[in-house]
């Protein structure tokens, strides 16, 4: 008999971790999968991660791909948001213009996805830091704005970095059940059509 909480083809899942060079989408992405916290900031060029998570008593085989923030590294967006079925856009309270490159990111998103992304996530990260460039109140205004939810991290203390995958994957199974694939039509061959 096999486990019921292992993870079936149907339980696999695609996230995309984005956002500006610098913000921590990388801490966050090892924190969630390793439970560690990297202090140096190394600019990523591409990651993928593949971790069990169970959320809600079944068990989804998460690949996380944590992307680069750097703009020449752009090129690849397109391919990141295509396979993406759900989406976090970290900023960090210690960078003000992290937070409004969100807007950028969410646009490029809709454009590139036609606007069938599935769910995103806003995640404000460094909420450990004292000398903060913007408040929550900012990140609030723009997630309403956007029609995002919003989540404050912090891969140093582990403030809310599990709860934010489980939450994308709630997002995303909700958003599953609401957006079915449509099954591709095979083409029939007609019978008895013979040319003279």
């Amino acid at each position: 008999m096999k486990n019921s909480r292992m993870a079936s083809p149907q339980n696999d899942m695609s996230l995309v971790v984005l956002g500006s060079g610098g913000v921590g989408k990388s801490a966050l992405t090892v924190q969630f999968h390793q439970q560690v916290f990297v202090q140096e900031y190394d600019p990523t060029l591409e990651d993928n991660y593949v971790k069990r998570h169970e959320v809600d008593g079944k068990t989804y085989k998460l690949s996380i791909l944590d992307t680069a923030g750097q703009d020449e590294f752009s090129l690849f967006r397109e391919n990141y948001y295509k396979s993406g079925e759900g989406f976090i856009i970290v900023c960090s309270f210690d960078n003000r213009s992290s937070l409004d490159e969100i807007k950028k990111f969410f646009g490029e998103i809709e454009r590139i996805t036609e606007k069938r992304h599935g769910p995103i996530i806003i995640a404000a990260n460094k909420a450990d830091k004292e000398n903060r460039k913007f408040e929550e109140d900012a990140v609030r205004n723009l997630a309403n704005q956007l029609n995002l939810r919003y989540i404050v991290t912090s891969a140093k203390t582990n403030l809310n970095v599990e709860n934010l995958f489980t939450e994308i994957v709630r997002e995303v199974v909700q958003y599953k059940l609401k957006n079915p694939p449509v099954p591709i039509k095979k083409n029939k061959k007609k019978k008895g059509c013979h040319i003279m």
